[in-house]
């Protein structure tokens, strides 16, 4: 999309979606512009400033939810024994009732979404001699990254 001669807009949206979690409706706005400062009717100027914006989508990794499946309490069951004498004979594991440790649970919430970053940056481009260009960036302006819905695990019960 252009704005004039010497100024472009570049606008787009990312659809994301997920199905291994209920996050099934994520746009990820984009939107760049770029401005050529002193550039005539015909002739662009040697000076760029380009600045952006976008807002990008982490994906919740389906090893997550295959640790939440395997360690859901009931799937998996730890037994720990002292100097056990029954091998190779394997005994029941009614008999193993005892020994039987507590169990590390892992459940994904209801209302998990996926984690985003907003990010922003500016560059200034300038036009050097011989067709050589300089290029500075700016990416980490105050308050330029914002991470949103970040993954943390908590420890419900206390330790033993």
């Amino acid at each position: 999309m252009a704005g004039g001669p010497n100024f472009t807009v570049n606008l787009g949206v990312r659809y994301e979606t997920q199905t291994n979690i209920r996050d099934r409706s994520d746009l990820a706005p984009r939107l760049g512009l770029a401005w050529a400062p002193g550039g005539a009717q015909n002739q662009s100027g040697k000076t760029v400033v380009r600045a952006g914006f976008g807002m990008f989508y982490d994906r919740f990794a389906l090893t997550n939810l295959l640790a939440a499946q395997r360690y859901n309490g009931i799937v998996q069951q730890q037994y720990v024994l002292t100097n056990p004498d029954f091998y190779p004979v394997v005994p029941a594991i009614s008999s193993l009732a005892g020994s039987q440790s507590s169990q590390v649970v892992q459940r994904l919430d209801a209302n998990l979404r996926a984690p985003y970053v907003m990010q922003t940056a500016v560059s200034l481009e300038r036009q050097l001699p011989k067709k050589n260009h300089a290029c500075g960036d700016l990416y980490q302006l105050p308050c330029a990254t914002r991470v949103a819905h970040a993954r943390h695990q908590r420890t419900i019960a206390g330790y033993l």
